[in-house]
């Protein structure tokens, strides 16, 4: 600043001043100080660039694009500038693109450990996860101490359902920068789904840094994930102090760093927890028998109420699995939600009773057997039918020798949504009876049996009744009587 003042047309203080401004967080200062310097000397290469990492930090990432490209203009050999180029692509869900860009980068600087980190992601939003974990052991063969590779590697082994694997490399990331958010959160969802979060001895660990329980307190990731941990576990105290947690944070930082992903994560399983919390306690018996119910969000409906199957009370356990699909289930390689619910299982002690709430998800509006029968141009009666029977024979291999009894929940009754065109809810109530009678219809010939919630939840349209959903999505134990009934007919 005191050279600019000597100088005003001084390039070289405007981007050193925009660097500094920049290591600082203030990224708008930085941009005029990076425009300062394109004014004095268009032909800047290096302005252009650092405006485009300053662009990309605050995920304008088209003008960030633009502005590479310019510094390349300037400076063909530039790898730095094609790396971030592809880093931007694979962001905005060009993973293609982006793996050209990254060759480029990696022509010009054979041995860029970060080119290679960010190939890998490409790869893996293409589902190429072999590929892209050999990009990840090259990044971290060159630059070993490398947490982001860590990281990413775990993603990618969790994708596989290599979930031990998956475990270690966040760990290794998380030995090499004790900080890092977006990894912790990565690990303790994987851990909320493993059954440890009793013993969540290493979130206290990296917790006792106070500098990183104050971030954490601006996260709402964070926040969700630790109410439902609670709720999991029968903590409805501390779960519901989660959620006033996260209600407390302002707008901004409820959003702060959240993909849209994300932010429907945490606001749905928000909605759902505080409508489950309102709901009356019971005392836990001593020496109860369990009922563990496998599933999505919707294992948390009945969490912790009571059943009776033979005449014997059983409390219900929920064992989730975030974004489980039946056509997870139905696919022919192994992926992490198949090794999530094997896990379940092999904990599950043999001759237990298993609820399965596993399709919810598949008969949505904006996911599942809607958008893949137009992607793949086929109907729903071929996509539904081959994917239940596939989801439902997946789960009978699990049972060999296990003597598991389960008990598959159908689809309860979709609500009309009117954020969609009338025809697309028609089709969503139309999915959900296909799956429930492909359903009803593989498992007569399975030991398995059908809880159905569907008849119960109907009105004369195919929509929800509105009697026992507790919000746009999921039932709550309002519907208990009627699934005991059921239970004790069979």
């Amino acid at each position: 600043s005191k050279a600019l003042l000597l100088k005003p047309d001084y390039a070289d203080a405007n981007n050193n001043l925009g660097n500094a401004w920049q290591s600082q967080g203030k990224v708008d200062e930085a941009i005029r100080a990076y425009e300062k310097v394109i004014l004095l000397k268009p032909n800047c290469a290096e302005a252009f660039y650092n405006m485009g990492t300053a662009l990309q930090e605050q995920c304008r990432l088209k003008q960030a694009i633009k502005a590479y490209k310019e510094a390349i203009s300037y400076k063909p050999n530039y790898p730095e500038a094609y790396n971030n180029i592809g880093d931007a692509l694979q962001v905005l869900g060009k993973p293609t693109e982006a793996i050209e860009t990254l060759n480029v980068a990696l022509s010009l600087r054979p041995n860029y450990a970060e080119a290679y980190n960010n190939k890998g992601n490409a790869l893996h939003d293409l589902s190429e996860l072999d590929e892209a974990i050999n990009c990840y052991e090259t990044a971290l063969n060159l630059k070993p101490e490398f947490p982001e590779a860590y990281n990413n590697m775990g993603r990618a082994k969790q994708s596989q359902g290599k979930i031990d694997e998956a475990v270690e490399s966040y760990e290794n990331a998380l030995s090499l920068r004790a900080h890092y958010i977006d990894c912790f959160l990565n690990l303790k969802s994987l851990k909320v789904q493993i059954c440890d979060i009793k013993k969540r001895t290493n979130f206290k660990q990296i917790e006792k840094s106070l500098f990183f329980r104050e971030v954490l307190l601006d996260n709402s990731m964070h926040h969700i994930q630790e109410a439902i941990a609670a709720f999991l576990v029968g903590d409805t105290k501390l779960s519901a102090e989660c959620l006033n947690r996260y209600t407390s944070m302002v707008p901004f930082e409820k959003g702060q760093g959240l993909s849209a992903k994300d932010k429907l994560f945490c606001n749905a399983y928000f909605s759902f927890l505080s409508a489950l919390l309102k709901e009356p306690k019971f005392p836990k018996l001593p020496h109860h028998l369990e009922i563990y119910h496998i599933g999505e969000s919707h294992c948390l409906s009945y969490a912790h109420h009571y059943m009776s199957i033979a005449s014997k009370k059983h409390i219900i356990s929920p064992l989730i699995i975030f974004g489980a699909k039946a056509h997870h289930f139905a696919q022919h390689q192994n992926n992490q939600y198949k090794a999530l619910a094997k896990k379940h299982l092999e904990m599950i002690p043999n001759g237990a009773n298993i609820f399965v709430s596993i399709g919810e998800i598949d008969c949505r509006h904006n996911e599942g057997v809607l958008p893949a029968a137009k992607k793949m141009g086929k109907s729903f009666e071929n996509i539904v039918g081959k994917t239940v029977s596939a989801f439902v024979d997946w789960f009978a291999e699990q049972n060999i020798n296990k003597e598991f009894r389960y008990f598959f929940f159908n689809i309860p009754a979709p609500k009309y949504s009117s954020e969609f065109p009338v025809q697309t809810n028609r089709n969503v109530a139309r999915i959900v009876e296909l799956f429930n009678y492909s359903l009803a219809n593989k498992l007569s010939n399975t030991g398995a049996m059908l809880i159905d919630v569907h008849k119960y939840t109907v009105d004369r349209e195919g929509f929800s009744n509105h009697l026992y959903h507790c919000d746009s999505r999921h039932l709550d134990a309002k519907i208990i009587s009627k699934i005991q009934t059921q239970i004790n007919a069979f």
